[in-house]
């Protein structure tokens, strides 16, 4: 069977990203686990992820990774009007 587990961010520290991610280590056992997290900030989770567990994120907000986020709001870099490129501020 094929699972899905959305999280805001699956890279925080925070006890739902915990639990879900034990969670999703604790099924991969049986089943096909994938965490999809909505926005990704850091290279790996903070909470450790079973290896049988696939990571996917809708908006890479890491630096460098061609995504502007600035008050909250995430957009593609050529989107953002230039305001990265000036202040240097990617989140």
């Amino acid at each position: 069977m094929k699972v899905s587990l959305v999280l805001a961010s699956a890279y925080a520290m925070r006890g739902d990203v915990r639990a879900t991610l034990n969670l999703a280590t604790a099924l991969a056992e049986r089943h096909d686990v994938e965490v999809i997290s909505v926005r990704r900030q850091k290279e790996k989770p903070f909470f450790p992820v079973g290896p049988k567990v696939s990571m996917r994120s809708v908006v890479d907000a890491r630096p460098g990774s061609g995504t502007c986020c600035r008050a909250g709001r995430c957009v593609p870099r050529w989107r953002c009007g230039g305001c990265c490129a000036t202040s240097g501020q990617t989140s």
